[in-house]
């Protein structure tokens, strides 16, 4: 039994999909590279670095504060995305919405540079495990 398989009593292995992906992150906590506190906390810089699209808009003026309030209020009422309320309102147009997700993606912050400029992992560890990750490679491998 490899030391992965340790952390699983029989009934637990029996229901796990081993051919699920993992996250990157998880990725790094498995083979020992973080702890768990160190994904939850650059988790949490990211989400707060990384701006949704509405923070997006309203920073760069594409739409105003009024506008955000109408397609907030037709969001929760009608359980639909901010660029589905935004586009069905007349607040941004489809070339708009698309130009935001593009600048968004340009501008999010990977969960690597984060651990990186935190000082949990150096650079070279960090180039590594993306490496091992992309080759599908973990340290502990869970044999069927």
């Amino acid at each position: 039994m490899t030391p992965m398989e340790d952390l699983f009593d029989d009934d637990d292995r029996a229901h796990l999909d081993l051919d699920a992906p993992i996250f990157f992150g998880r990725f790094l906590v498995l083979n020992g590279l973080i702890s768990e506190q160190d994904l939850e906390t650059a988790l949490a810089v990211q989400q707060d670095l990384n701006d949704c699209i509405t923070c997006a808009a309203l920073e760069q003026g594409l739409i105003s504060l009024k506008d955000f309030i109408r397609c907030r209020e037709y969001q929760r009422d009608k359980v639909v995305t901010f660029e589905e309320a935004a586009g069905l309102l007349g607040a941004l147009s489809s070339e708009e919405i698309e130009n935001l997700k593009g600048s968004m993606q340009r501008l999010n912050v990977r969960l690597g540079d984060i651990l990186v400029q935190r000082g949990v992992l150096n650079a070279n560890d960090l180039e590594k495990a993306l490496q091992d990750y992309q080759r599908g490679s973990s340290i502990y491998s869970i044999e069927p």
